[in-house]
C-alpha cells in the first residue's frame, strides 16, 4: 500500500481526487487535510508516514509555500508534489526552493496517467514537471544566488511575505503594522518594496497579484 497525504482545501475536488486515486490499481491510500494548518496540527500526532504529499498552493490559514517549508524543516525525507492550477516560473521556483520536488496541474493530471507517473517518479527520488522547459528554468533559477534575484515572488523576504499574507485582513496600515509587531513606517517601507518586486502600482493590483500567486485565498 502506498500512503499519500493530500492537502487540499476544496472539499469537492479533494473527494474526487481521493476516489480517483484509491480506485486505481496502484493500491493508494489517501489521507486528507483541509489546509496547511490542518495538516501541520494533525499530522505530527498520526501514526503513519506518507510516501508523498500532494500539496495545493492557495489555501486559507496556511498556504502551500508555508506548509512545504514546514515539511522540509520537520520531515525532510517526505517529498512534496505541488498539485495546483497556479502556474508560473517564479511560483514554481519559489515552491521548489521551499522544498517541493515538482509541480503538476490540476487541469491535466488525468491525461496519460500524469499524476500516477509523477507520484512514482518522485517516490523513486526524482522530480516531475508538466513542462520540460519549466524544469530547465527552475534549475537555472535555483543556481542563482538568492540575493541576486530582484523581482518576482522569489525575491520577497520572509518579512515581506508576512505583509502580503496579511493583506486579506481589514484595517489601516497602522492596525496591520501593530498586528505584525512592526512600526507603521516599517510596514510602509516593506509594502513599497513589495510593490516594486511584484511589479504592481496599487493596493488592488497587489491583491490581484497575491491571489494569482496563491499567497491569499481571496481579495
Amino acid at each position: 500500500m502506498i500512503k499519500i497525504a493530500c492537502v487540499e482545501n476544496h472539499t469537492g475536488f479533494r473527494s474526487f481526487l481521493v476516489r480517483y486515486l484509491e480506485g486505481l490499481p496502484e493500491d493508494y491510500r489517501v489521507y486528507q487535510y483541509t489546509n496547511g494548518k490542518d495538516f501541520t496540527d494533525i499530522f505530527p500526532h498520526e501514526n503513519f508516514t506518507p510516501a508523498i504529499v500532494l500539496m495545493d498552493v492557495r489555501m486559507p490559514e496556511m498556504d502551500g509555500y508555508e506548509t512545504t517549508a514546514w515539511l522540509k524543516e520537520h520531515y525532510p525525507s517526505i517529498p512534496v508534489l505541488i498539485f495546483s492550477d497556479i502556474y508560473g516560473p517564479d511560483v514554481i521556483v519559489s515552491l521548489v526552493r521551499s522544498g517541493a520536488k515538482g509541480h503538476i496541474s490540476k487541469n491535466l493530471f488525468m491525461e496519460n496517467n500524469r499524476l500516477v507517473n509523477a507520484i512514482s517518479k518522485i517516490i523513486d527520488g526524482g522530480e516531475y514537471y508538466d513542462d520540460p522547459k519549466m524544469y530547465s528554468f527552475v534549475k537555472e533559477r535555483l543556481a542563482l544566488p538568492k540575493e541576486s534575484i530582484k523581482d518576482g515572488i522569489d525575491a520577497l523576504t520572509p518579512e515581506e511575505l508576512k505583509v502580503v499574507r496579511y493583506l486579506i485582513h481589514e484595517g489601516t496600515h497602522v492596525e496591520k503594522a501593530n498586528h505584525l509587531n512592526i512600526a507603521p513606517e516599517t510596514y510602509k517601507t516593506r509594502l513599497s518594496k513589495i510593490f516594486k518586486k511584484l511589479g504592481v502600482k496599487s493596493s488592488f493590483g497587489l491583491y490581484k497579484k497575491a491571489f494569482s500567486l496563491g499567497l491569499i485565498e481571496n481579495y
